[in-house]
């Protein structure tokens, strides 16, 4: 049996809801998105094994600029190297 995720697709919002007057057809394999969200949580597992008390300090520093900015939404999180 097939994956699930060989088969899946994500599409962009604004084309599906308007068609070509809203935005340009694009999509994304299930599969792709897996694999980079994979990588990124490796990378930073690896990080936090190898340092992990300067990756601590980091996330609380970006988590403390969040709150003092009013600002908690998760991309402000992706600065963490």
């Amino acid at each position: 049996m097939n994956n699930v995720l060989d088969k899946t697709f994500y599409c962009c919002t604004k084309y599906r809801k308007f068609w070509k007057e809203g935005c340009s057809s694009h999509t994304i394999e299930a599969k792709t998105v897996h694999e980079v969200v994979l990588a990124d949580i490796q990378k930073h597992a690896g990080q936090a094994l190898t340092d992990r008390k300067t990756m601590v300090t980091e996330i609380a520093e970006l988590i403390s600029n969040c709150q003092r900015t009013g600002n908690s939404r998760k991309r402000n999180l992706k600065k963490v190297p």
